[in-house]
């Protein structure tokens, strides 16, 4: 999420910076704690559980900053984003490493300059006014991890 967190919640939702700064706090920390904690996790429940339980704790996350302008529940809402969004990637790209219809190295090249492609510029020239703002952005990201939950997942 990096510094949309702070863009939307300033911006978006009117709050201060310091506001904006608890907000990417919140989902630093429980990015942090998930990481720490997931690999035991995804030993004791599995990866496609821990992959399907992670995209809906990140989606719901998406969705509640989107859909309820109450602070205390926007910054709620990234700190169950993180918790969710901590081990997709991992996991994801574990599942890359161990498919065997394409390199390990092409896959996770396409995807990395794909992704930052997306993430990195909060001023993408590609992009269309309208899907610039946070708000859009954040409907997408919650789209692409719900419809990523219909794949079949690593097990």
């Amino acid at each position: 999420m990096l510094d949309w967190s702070a863009l939307f919640l300033t911006h978006e939702r009117g709050m201060d910076s310091a506001s904006g700064g608890r907000g990417y706090a919140l989902f630093c920390i429980s990015m942090t704690l998930g990481r720490l904690c997931g690999d035991r996790l995804i030993n004791r429940i599995g990866r496609f559980r821990m992959l399907m339980g992670g995209s809906l704790c990140a989606a719901m996350g998406l969705l509640l900053a989107i859909a309820i302008d109450v602070p205390a529940v926007t910054l709620l809402s990234f700190l169950l984003l993180g918790f969710g969004a901590a081990n997709l990637v991992p996991l994801l790209f574990s599942a890359a490493s161990d498919q065997r219809a394409m390199s390990p190295h092409g896959a996770g090249g396409r995807f990395r300059g794909r992704l930052r492609r997306f993430v990195d510029r909060p001023r993408a020239d590609w992009f269309h006014r309208p899907i610039n703002q946070p708000v859009c952005r954040f409907w997408l990201c919650s789209g692409i991890i719900t419809a990523g939950q219909r794949q079949r997942a690593p097990h």
